[in-house]
C-alpha cells in the first residue's frame, strides 16, 4: 500500500513537471527552428550561377550569377518558376507587366528550377517563355542548393532583394498585379535608405 501511495504521489508531482518541461523544450526547439529558417531570408539566399535563356538586356553572356545581377546596383525581383507549373504560367504576364513598368528601377529575374521539382525541362521552360511572350531576364541554374538557401518548397516563389543582396520581402505562390506593384514600391523605398 505504501508503494502504491508513493507511486501515485510521485506521478502527481512529476507529471505536471514533465508536461511543463516537455512544453518548454518544444517551445525552445520551435524558437531555434524559426531563427534558423528566417536567417537565410533577411541576409540573402546566397549567390548562384545562372545560365541565361534570355538576357532582357540585363544578363551578360550565356552564364552569369545572381551577384553579377546585384552588382548592377538595382533592386532585384527574383522569381523561381518551372516550365510545367500552372501557377508560374499564370503569373508570368503579371511579372512581365511589372518588368515593363519598373524596368528602369528594378531588375526582374526569372530562374527556372523545374528540374529540381520534376516540373519540366529546359526545353519546356523555353517553350513557356515563348508562349507567354515574356521578355524579362530569365535563365536556369544547376545549383540545387538554392532550394535550401532560399527555403523553396513550392513554386512559384518570389524574393524582393535590395542591391546589397538582402531579402526585403518574399511571396510564395502566384502573385497578383496589385501585390507585386506594392512590394516593388516597398523594395525601391527600402533600397533607397
Amino acid at each position: 500500500m505504501a508503494t502504491l501511495r508513493a507511486r501515485t504521489e510521485l506521478r502527481r508531482t512529476l507529471l505536471p513537471l514533465l508536461n511543463r518541461s516537455t512544453l518548454l523544450a518544444a517551445l525552445a526547439l520551435t524558437a531555434i527552428a524559426a531563427v534558423a529558417c528566417s536567417g537565410g531570408e533577411r541576409g540573402g539566399g546566397g549567390d548562384f550561377k545562372i545560365a541565361a535563356y534570355q538576357s532582357g538586356g540585363v544578363l551578360d553572356g550565356r552564364e552569369t550569377s545572381l551577384q553579377a545581377v546585384l552588382d548592377q546596383g538595382r533592386p532585384v525581383v527574383l522569381n523561381f518558376w518551372a516550365g510545367n507549373c500552372p501557377p508560374c504560367r499564370a503569373e508570368m504576364p503579371v511579372l512581365e507587366g511589372a518588368w515593363n513598368e519598373f524596368k528602369g528601377d528594378v531588375v526582374m529575374l526569372g530562374v527556372d528550377v523545374g528540374p529540381f521539382f520534376g516540373l519540366g525541362t529546359d526545353a519546356q521552360a523555353l517553350s513557356l517563355l515563348r508562349e507567354t511572350g515574356v521578355t524579362y531576364p530569365a535563365g536556369n541554374t544547376r545549383n540545387s542548393s538554392i532550394l535550401d538557401d532560399f527555403n523553396l518548397n513550392s513554386l512559384p516563389g518570389t524574393f524582393f532583394m535590395t542591391p546589397d543582396g538582402t531579402i526585403d520581402d518574399r511571396w510564395t505562390g502566384a502573385i497578383s498585379s496589385g501585390q507585386l506593384r506594392r512590394r516593388i514600391n516597398n523594395l525601391i523605398d527600402a533600397s533607397a535608405s
